[in-house]
């Protein structure tokens, strides 16, 4: 896909998300006359795709240059990880914005994943944990704390040529550092590879894949690459996308 019609593609994300929840937030609830007739608000997008779409126009809007500090400390804000003895989250983000106004740099592509799902949600929706670490989202789909969503293996992609949905969250180990990992957005994923938008990317920037990466790639066949695409955290009651005949042709949700 060329740059100019990824751009377009974007464009069309972003606007679409926008209009349905501007159309479900605007509907009146009742009538005001009688000759009103009541129409029922369509459901909003799921948070996924807001929040892809909310990621997106954060790629937009820095440019590939690398996000300040001041704006990645934003993004840990609410970062948490524990339970306390009320049986509340335990919220660390102030150590991290107290460290970063220090001069320290933290890696920040999970804390930009959960910064994107809380700017994008709207009343109702039940947030995920925000969490510092790309494994640590991994655990939470694996055992369940992010609501509605899954954890999908690449191998089970692979098998059976369901691919990960607009705003699945994918999750990459580090080969070198096992303690460590990475994760990513979706935009759009095919027989012949994914395209995604992350934060902490190439030095700090935000950015989207101008080209698929191949699956072969992701899955670090070769050994030759430091991550290694594990899965993704997707949504429930969303189809993936699937293969039919030839592979060619997808069944887009």
């Amino acid at each position: 896909m060329s740059p100019d019609k990824l751009g377009d593609l974007i464009a069309d994300v972003i606007a679409d998300a926008a209009r349905s929840v501007d159309e479900y937030a605007s509907l009146p609830l009742h009538a005001t006359s009688e000759a009103d007739t009541i129409r029922v608000p369509p459901p909003p997008p799921p948070l996924s795709r807001r929040t892809l779409a909310f990621a997106l126009a954060e790629a937009e809007r820095w440019g590939g240059q690398v996000v300040p500090q001041k704006d990645v400390a934003q993004y840990f804000k609410t970062v948490e990880r524990g339970i306390g003895g009320d049986g509340k989250p335990i919220v660390i983000g102030g150590w991290f914005v107290s460290e970063i106004r220090k001069g320290r740099r933290f890696s920040h592509c999970a804390a930009f994943v959960g910064y994107c799902e809380r700017m994008a949600s709207i009343d109702g929706d039940v947030l995920p944990p925000h969490r510092a670490g790309a494994l640590e989202i991994m655990r939470d789909a694996q055992q369940g704390l992010r609501p509605g969503q899954k954890f999908v293996s690449l191998e089970e992609v692979l098998d059976t040529h369901s691919y990960p949905h607009p705003g699945a969250i994918a999750i990459y180990s580090n080969v070198a550092a096992p303690e460590r990992g990475h994760t990513e957005i979706n935009i759009v994923a095919s027989v012949h590879g994914y395209r995604s938008v992350g934060g902490n990317e190439q030095g700090g920037r935000c950015i989207v894949d101008v080209e698929p990466i191949p699956w072969s790639k992701a899955a670090n066949a070769d050994g030759s690459q430091r991550l290694k695409l594990e899965g993704w955290s997707v949504d429930e009651e969303l189809p993936p996308t699937r293969r039919t005949g030839s592979g060619e042709h997808l069944q887009v949700p």
